[in-house]
């Protein structure tokens, strides 16, 4: 029965990594390589950096429930 929930689990972990390393990339690129001109992108990006920190959270307590 617990293995029907893997697929979830795995799908919720593997999109947060993806969040969580497309929007770094684009923080560190906004700030190392090229500074924005106003500051919109980079809350957008600091936002979505911080939601895939929060859905890291959801998988990995989820993987911590049998």
């Amino acid at each position: 029965m617990a293995r029907k929930s893997w697929p979830f689990k795995r799908i919720l972990l593997f999109l947060g990594l993806l969040i969580t390393v497309i929007s770094g990339v684009i923080l560190w690129w906004i700030n190392v390589v090229k500074p924005p001109n106003g500051i919109g992108i980079g809350l957008v990006s600091a936002a979505l950096l911080l939601v895939g920190i929060g859905v890291l959270l959801i998988a990995g307590f989820l993987y911590l429930l049998p």
